[in-house]
């Protein structure tokens, strides 16, 4: 736990490792690649910000690739040169924010083991580096062989680092109709 400010008002933040699977969307966040998940299993809901581009919820039966081919959480990839920083980009509102890096990751990127970037220490250094912006949006862990993925049918599954993008991808799309067959 972290002392920090959010909208003026000193507040405790924690650490998570894991992270909702916001499908493969990039589109609709005021430019900043945090889509809404419009086929993920978390959704971004309309909200203060007038996000475009939103979902309704998410029902099991609208999941169409089947619950036990789609991700719900995985564990997320960290950059651990920011560890105990007191602004760590994608760790610093918490679950309580409700979209935020802190709390979504994408299947359009590979996943990854943690890692240390000592550029990726705050957004303007992230938004301008492909890399970094690919790490932050990555699912991952500290796990040498890969990673732990809850999928919608409450099966915890270990996902290699290694896995094709592709049949990642389609992991994570809750009606993209793939035929995941690796």
């Amino acid at each position: 736990i972290y002392k920090g400010i959010y909208n003026g008002i000193a507040a405790d933040f924690a650490v998570g490792d894991y992270a909702g699977n916001a499908g493969t969307d990039l589109l609709g966040f005021e430019g900043l690649l945090l889509g809404n998940g419009i086929n993920g299993t978390i959704v971004r809901r309309p909200d203060r910000m007038n996000a475009t581009r939103c979902s309704a919820n998410i029902a099991f039966n609208s999941i169409s690739d089947g619950l036990s081919n789609t991700i719900l959480f995985s564990e997320r990839a960290i950059n651990n040169q920011t560890t105990g920083m007191k602004f760590i980009v994608d760790d610093s509102l918490g679950w309580f924010e409700g979209w935020d890096w802190d709390v979504v990751r994408y299947g359009r990127y590979q996943p990854v083991q943690d890692y240390i970037d000592k550029t990726a220490t705050n957004w303007i250094a992230s938004n301008q580096d492909t890399l970094a912006i690919s790490r932050l949006g990555a699912f991952g862990s500290a796990h040498i062989g890969g990673m732990n993925s809850l999928f919608s049918d409450g099966s915890v599954r270990n996902i290699g680092y290694e896995i094709k993008l592709s049949t990642f991808a389609a992991l994570t799309t809750r009606n993209g109709g793939e035929i995941i067959s690796d």
